[in-house]
């Protein structure tokens, strides 16, 4: 997999193609936060980054576990004041 070749940003239904998994699969990943992925809101649509995935697939520490996995800000986002 290549940065140019896919979406930096991954719904689970697309992460879960890209992986090879069942989306349920993905989600309890995340829910278990085996996989990092972030929520604009709670209950909302997950996004999981394509490197945190690669990391995931390859059973290795996320570049992004620093942050917490949950509601959170996307990389790059701008904190509100």
């Amino acid at each position: 997999m290549t940065t140019t070749n896919r979406q930096l940003w991954l719904s689970v239904t697309q992460a879960a193609e890209v992986a090879q998994r069942h989306p349920v699969t993905v989600r309890k990943a995340l829910a278990e936060e085996k996989l990092h992925g972030h929520q604009r809101a709670a209950g909302a649509s997950w996004r999981i980054h394509a490197d945190c995935l690669e990391a995931w697939l390859r059973n290795e520490p996320c570049p992004c576990a620093a942050a917490p996995t949950g509601v959170t800000q996307l990389h790059g986002a701008k904190a509100a004041s």
